[in-house]
């Protein structure tokens, strides 16, 4: 339960959580249909999820260390959360694939340019790239609210 009661883990679940909630609302409104051809703009709005936590994340560490935060302090903390959120986020898609909308794999094979790879290679790709991505775009992330947060006074 300790784990629980890192700042990091809280948020990196919290992350995880909120992309199943996003999938989840995503495909009870038709716009993760079986019949999707096209990347959508309100497709490009998950990644303001990870940005919203990671800025909570953040601000939370840099409240439990007052005057002690730094930009290095703030960088090592969005890493931390970005790493958790990268480990299992794709697991969240992994079930979305398997077990609630198998027909969406078609989407990401025309996506990904995979057409002639099978469903597994397909799943494992993304599986990746979700995993490359999270830790990337967290590391940036978490620099630039990082280091906005370290120049913040209050």
């Amino acid at each position: 339960m300790n784990f629980l009661k890192n700042n990091a883990a809280k948020y990196g679940l919290a992350l995880t959580a909120s992309i199943a909630i996003w999938i989840a609302v995503m495909h009870m409104t038709g716009l993760y249909s079986e019949e999707k051809t096209e990347i959508t703009i309100i497709d490009y709005l998950y990644i303001f999820i990870p940005l919203i936590g990671l800025f909570f994340g953040i601000k939370e560490k840099k409240h439990i260390l007052k005057s002690k935060f730094t930009l290095k302090a703030g960088v090592k903390e969005g890493f931390q959360i970005s790493l958790i959120y990268a480990i299992l986020s794709p697991f969240v898609f992994y079930i979305y694939y398997i077990a609630i909308n198998p027909a969406s794999i078609e989407f990401a094979k025309k996506a990904y340019g995979m057409e002639q790879f099978s469903t597994k290679a397909v799943i494992f790709a993304d599986m990746a790239v979700q995993f490359v991505f999270s830790l990337l775009g967290g590391l940036v992330f978490s620099l630039i609210i990082s280091y906005y947060l370290a120049r913040k006074r209050k």
